[in-house]
């Protein structure tokens, strides 16, 4: 009793002097047994320690609020959600807000806390309850999404048919106005790994925040439009430089500082799309650093960053800091409970990392990894990933036959994805499109390598099939691909001359997009076409592969590009 009246007159002696931190006031008050007042100078303590960004502290204050006040205060659970979220502890975040909601003081106050609960779980990763709890949010505002693809793409046409006729509707930007946008947002952005889904609810985003007319979720609607178009159209295509030009516009009028980083970092993406790689590194990073001394920097957002920093990296064959940022990022995904993150940045063409230190067992453990917290639904952009890290690590060990039959497995075999879900997401995607066809020629030039005469035919038909698709398109990266399965094919057919050509225009390709490893995987073919393999050509392209610090250069050449040599 003695220490609780001690404490208790520290805490009054302290606050008459407006002395001591409310941390210090906070631990005072708890030891006195004053859990009201303990509780009130936790939550101020924590709402400091978030503003200077540490985010675990203010989560603990505000737990210890939470249990001083009984749980039954929602204030400490929003203020916990809230640090929990900007941390990128998503599933953490979404519990408190469910707790909250279950104490809200109206309808209106249970439909923002249910949406923020949704939104955490979608763009954490935990794809089937956060869709499960975000149509559930959309349908309580009246806007239902059809659970079926033919009523998406209907919903979808539909959609855009009122932004392009300039259908408006009622303005105003009432309370369920923006939360009807913002609901569409989260949707948008959780499920942005499925276009379909992705490109409805942001028609319906730009839609809604047309109508409601508040500046800052109208510029954010608009940055959105850069991803969309990026993504469907392609980075460098005409529709994306103007969606850019407007939502660089919106961004400066709305003057936020929060949809002015999301704008440089779409950009960053769309310059990832377009195959400008050591730009998309630049500005992403730039994004990133912007974030990291944000008040309001969303983790979807960090994570997005950094996903295509990742594959930016990786692109350029920057292997060692590819390998260093990896080693940070995955752990910290992961213990944080991330699905998103984790997912993201250890498949796909970050597997070069692995592949880099002769370890492709490990691609394919990372592989399981994933994919064991990912939905088996459908097929996402991460489903995507998770196949293209695999046929690296066939085409690796030199099992081309293997990477052939995943990339043209049948729909209904039962035994992996399925290549129709798989080619309509490739089809939408410009970027998936060509990343597919070039990994796809890769796979029949090395199944080639170990087949019959019939069967070496045929995988050599598929190479030059995909190289003649990818030569028909505009982007840099599809040609630079297309000349270098050309290239490869030729020379496995005896076509020297022909493959000099083409290898020389792949080598150049890939040496203007920043590419250094598929140039140098072009110029070591091209070394085997001219005889010299072993000579000085040869040998300084596997420099190249060596001076990232790749344990077997000629495995990781062959990945990049199968010649046999």
């Amino acid at each position: 009793r003695e220490a609780r009246e001690l404490h208790r007159a520290l805490a009054e002696t302290l606050t008459r002097a407006c002395e001591g931190t409310d941390e210090e006031l906070f631990e005072h008050r708890r030891a006195a047994g004053d859990a009201l007042l303990a509780a009130a100078a936790a939550e101020r303590a924590a709402a400091r320690a978030a503003e200077r960004f540490l985010l675990g502290r203010a989560a603990a204050l505000y737990r210890a609020a939470i249990d001083l006040r009984g749980g039954t205060d929602r204030a400490p659970w929003i203020g916990l959600g809230d640090a929990l979220a900007r941390d990128g502890r998503g599933a953490e975040a979404a519990r408190a807000y469910h707790e909250a909601a279950s104490r809200a003081g109206g309808p209106a106050e249970t439909a923002w806390l249910r949406e923020r609960a949704a939104s955490e779980l979608l763009r954490s990763g935990y794809v089937e309850r956060g869709r499960e709890a975000m149509d559930a949010v959309l349908r309580s505002l009246g806007l239902g999404t059809p659970s079926r693809m033919l009523g998406l793409v209907v919903l979808l046409l539909w959609t855009r048919l009122g932004l392009l006729l300039g259908v408006r509707g009622r303005r105003g930007a009432t309370e369920r106005a923006l939360l009807r946008v913002d609901a569409c947002w989260s949707a948008a952005t959780g499920l942005a790994g499925d276009p379909v889904r992705f490109a409805t609810h942001q028609a319906r985003h730009l839609l809604l925040a047309r109508q409601a007319g508040e500046p800052r979720r109208l510029a954010r609607a608009k940055v959105a439009e850069v991803l969309l178009s990026a993504m469907s159209r392609g980075g460098d295509a005409p529709a994306t430089r103007r969606a850019i030009a407007r939502a660089r516009a919106a961004a400066g009028e709305a003057g936020d500082a929060s949809v002015a980083i999301l704008a440089q970092g779409i950009e960053g993406v769309a310059a990832y799309l377009a195959g400008r790689f050591p730009e998309a590194r630049d500005g992403l990073i730039r994004a990133d650093a912007s974030l990291a001394a944000s008040p309001v920097a969303s983790a979807w957002e960090r994570d997005t960053f950094r996903f295509f920093t990742l594959e930016s990296l990786a692109y350029e064959g920057r292997l060692r800091e590819l390998r260093e940022r990896i080693t940070q990022l995955v752990p910290e995904a992961e213990q944080r409970g991330d699905r998103y993150a984790a997912t993201m940045m250890r498949t796909g063409i970050q597997s070069l990392a692995w592949l880099a230190d002769d370890d492709p067992r490990e691609v394919r453990h990372q592989v399981e990894l994933a994919a064991r917290v990912w939905t088996p639904r459908g097929f996402h952009v991460q489903h995507f990933l998770h196949l293209y890290a695999l046929v690296s690590a066939d085409l690796y060990e030199g099992r081309g036959a293997d990477a052939l039959a995943r990339v043209t497995r049948p729909a209904d075999d039962g035994t992996g994805p399925s290549m129709r879900e798989a080619w309509l997401l490739c089809r939408g995607v410009p970027f998936l499109r060509v990343a597919m066809a070039y990994l796809r020629g890769r796979a029949a030039l090395s199944a080639a390598q170990g087949a019959s005469p019939r069967g070496r035919a045929a995988a050599h038909a598929i190479a030059r099939r995909e190289a003649r698709m990818l030569a028909r398109r505009p982007e840099p990266l599809a040609r630079a691909y297309a000349a270098a399965l050309r290239g490869a094919a030729a020379l496995a057919s005896g076509d020297r001359t022909s493959a000099a050509v083409a290898l020389r225009e792949a080598e150049a390709g890939f040496s203007s997009l920043g590419m250094c490893l598929f140039a140098a995987a072009a110029s070591r073919a091209l070394a085997a076409a001219e005889g010299d393999v072993r000579g000085a050509r040869g040998a300084a392209a596997l420099a190249v592969f060596s001076r990232e610090l790749v344990r077997r250069p000629e495995r990781l050449a062959e990945t990049l590009l199968p010649v046999g040599a």
